[in-house]
C-alpha cells in the first residue's frame, strides 16, 4: 500500500502504469480515518466515537472529552501502525503535549476505545 500511494502521489499511474489490486482511492477511504468514518456513517454502519485533534484545538476537545479510554492515531496511517490506547484524559493530554511539539502540523484521531467489549462473528450459508 505504501508504494501504491507514493507511485500515485508520484504522478506515475497517470503515465499509463496500471495498478493491480485496490485503486488509490480506495486506500485512501479505508485508510483515512476521517475519510472512513465519513463512508461509514454514509451506509448506516456505526463506528465509535471519534474526533481529529490538532496543536490548536486539543486542549479544549479535551474537555468536552469523556474520561474513558481512547484509541489515538496519526490521521492517515497505513496498515494501523502508529496507534497507542490510552487510559483517559490525563493521559491523552499528556500524549498531545509531546506529540504536538514534536509534530505541530499533523493530527491526530481520538476513537473510543472498544477494549473489554465481546467481539461476537458469525457466518451465514444461504441457497
Amino acid at each position: 500500500m505504501n508504494a501504491a500511494m507514493q507511485m500515485h502521489g508520484s504522478g506515475i499511474l497517470g503515465a499509463g502504469v496500471r495498478l493491480l489490486g485496490t485503486s488509490p482511492e480506495g486506500i485512501e477511504a479505508a485508510e483515512n480515518r476521517e475519510t472512513f468514518h465519513e463512508l461509514m456513517n454514509s451506509i448506516g454502519e456505526p463506528v465509535p466515537d471519534s474526533a481529529v485533534l490538532d496543536r490548536e484545538n486539543y486542549d479544549s476537545m479535551i474537555e468536552g472529552m469523556k474520561d474513558q479510554s481512547y484509541i489515538v492515531r496519526t490521521s492517515f496511517s497505513l496498515g494501523g501502525s502508529g496507534g497507542i490506547i490510552v487510559d483517559d484524559c490525563d493521559a491523552l493530554r499528556s500524549y498531545c503535549d509531546t506529540f504536538f511539539s514534536e509534530n505541530p502540523g499533523e493530527s491526530l484521531e481520538v476513537e473510543q476505545s472498544t477494549t473489554g467489549l465481546i467481539e461476537v462473528e458469525y457466518e451465514m450459508i444461504r441457497d
